[in-house]
């Protein structure tokens, strides 16, 4: 499967600013509350909506991989990213460079991000604090 990644880039609805004589409200998600607030914060010129998007997921061999876990990395994230002899390798959306790693594998799985504003992706995991990692453009590396 070749081409760009299937992700929808528009954003849901539009980044709110913060308005300072509004009551500080707390959310129940503590990530999208982060994301929310650092929307706000940012300079107008970069702000971004922080929506979710679906980023593409490959599994890849094992084999075809370096791969280095820490210590004291938390089993559900570490977990998430190595099954078996797999390893999962999510593409940063705003990739696009064929000569990236596994640029044309299909995608195994979709997992929802959220576009922070330096267009890294936080993904929260099946809820926040469940195998929270990112995603940086370039280098479409996963880093916890």
């Amino acid at each position: 499967m070749g081409g760009d990644p299937v992700v929808d880039m528009i954003p849901a609805e539009p980044v709110r600013r913060f308005d300072v004589e509004a009551p500080l409200e707390i959310g129940g998600d503590a990530v999208a509350q982060w994301l929310d607030w650092e929307a706000q914060a940012n300079l107008v010129g970069f702000r971004t909506s922080t929506a979710p998007v679906e980023v593409e997921v490959v599994s890849v061999p094992r084999q075809q991989t370096e791969i280095h876990v820490l210590s004291r990395a938390p089993q559900a994230l570490v977990d998430r990213f190595l099954r078996g002899d797999r390893v999962l390798f999510p593409r940063h959306p705003l990739n696009r460079d064929p000569s990236a790693a596994w640029f044309d594998a299909t995608p195994s799985e979709r997992w929802s991000s959220r576009f922070t504003s330096s267009r890294t992706l936080a993904m929260p995991g099946p809820e926040s604090g469940a195998a929270q990692a990112s995603s940086r453009n370039g280098r479409g590396l996963p880093a916890p």
